[in-house]
C-alpha cells in the first residue's frame, strides 16, 4: 500500500509498522508540502517565521495548541508531530540550529556534548554558546525554573555546568573566561538557580583574577551584595590567587575585609580560621 498524509494510523497492525510508515511519509513530504498540509488545518506557518530565530517549536506550540489537538485527533498518520518535523526540516535546510534559543535543541545539544570527547577549549566555547542561547530564550518564554524545565528533557544542568567547570582553573584563555563569566551571571538574573551557580560564579572569577583584576572590585562587591553568606569562600578563593600572582595590595585588601566578616555558623568558623591561617 502506498501511505499517503491521510491514511488513517489504525491502518497499520502494530506501533512498530505505524511509525516506520511515518517516518517514510515525512521524508518524502517537502518542506512546502507540509506547510501546505498545515495550512489546511488552520496552522498558518511559514519558513520566514522559523528563519526568524525567536519563533522556534515551543512557541508554535503555544500559539497553535487548539489547531494541533484538532490536527491530532484526526487519527491520521499526518499528525501534530508534522509541526515539529518541518520546523526541523527547515532548520536544517537554512542554519545551524545550535544557535537556537530553544529547549528542545539546547537538551540534545547538552546531551551530545556531554557524550562527545573534545579539548577542554572547544568544550568551553560549546558551553558558552549553550548558556547564551538559554539566556536569549527568557525573552520569548517564560520560564523561571529552568532547572526542573530542562529535566524534563532527561538534562540536569546543574550536574552539567558542574562538569564542565570543575577544571576551569587550568584554563588561561582570559577572554573567554569573562565571556563564559558574564553569560553565567546573566543566567542567574533570569532564572531561579541553586545557589551552587554561585560557586560557579566564584571559582571563574578567582581564574580570571589570575590574569585580569580590571573589573574584579565590582563583581566581588555584586556577589558581596546578592549572595553575603558566600563571603568567605570568595574571599579565601580570590586570595589563593592573588598569592599566586603576587599581587599583595589587593591581597592585603581581600585578607582585611575576610578577617573583619561576622562568622554565622561554624563552616564559616572553620573556614575563616584556614584564611588567617595560610594568609594572615
Amino acid at each position: 500500500m502506498v501511505t499517503t498524509i491521510h491514511t488513517k494510523k489504525d491502518t497499520f497492525q502494530d506501533n512498530q509498522t505505524y511509525s516506520l510508515e511515518k517516518d517514510q511519509l515525512f521524508q518524502r513530504l517537502t518542506i512546502k508540502m507540509i506547510i501546505n498540509e498545515l495550512k489546511n488545518n488552520g496552522i498558518m506557518i511559514s519558513q520566514n517565521e522559523v528563519n526568524d530565530f525567536n519563533n522556534t517549536i515551543d512557541i508554535f506550540d503555544e500559539k497553535y495548541t487548539t489547531q494541533l489537538d484538532q490536527l491530532g485527533l484526526k487519527n491520521e498518520i499526518f499528525d501534530d508531530d508534522a509541526l515539529a518535523i518541518v520546523i526541523m526540516k527547515i532548520i536544517e535546510h537554512d542554519f545551524d540550529r545550535q544557535s537556537l534559543p530553544d529547549l528542545v535543541y539546547i537538551a540534545a545539544d547538552i546531551n551530545q556534548l556531554l557524550h562527545s570527547e573534545m579539548d577542554y577549549a572547544t568544550l568551553l566555547k560549546k558551553t558558552k554558546l549553550i548558556l547564551k542561547r538559554l539566556n536569549k530564550m527568557k525573552k520569548y518564554r517564560d520560564v523561571l525554573d529552568l532547572q526542573n524545565e530542562l529535566l524534563s528533557y532527561g538534562i540536569d544542568l546543574e550536574q552539567f555546568m558542574t562538569r564542565v567547570f570543575q577544571d576551569i582553573q587550568s584554563f588561561d584563555n582570559v577572554h573567554l573566561l569573562k565571556q563564559i563569566y558574564e553569560q553565567l551571571v546573566e543566567l542567574q538574573h533570569h532564572y531561579q538557580l541553586s545557589l551552587r551557580y554561585v560557586e560557579m560564579r566564584i571559582n571563574i572569577l578567582s581564574t580570571i583574577a589570575l590574569y585580569d583584576q580590571d573589573d574584579l572590585e565590582k563583581e566581588v562587591s555584586d556577589i558581596l551584595l546578592n549572595y553575603p553568606d558566600y563571603s568567605l569562600t570568595l574571599y579565601y578563593q580570590l586570595l589563593n590567587s592573588l598569592t599566586k600572582i603576587k599581587q599583595n595590595t589587593l591581597k592585603d585588601q581581600y585578607l582585611k575585609a575576610a578577617l573583619q566578616y561576622s562568622t554565622k555558623n561554624e563552616e564559616q568558623a572553620d573556614l575563616l580560621d584556614v584564611i588567617k591561617e595560610i594568609f594572615n
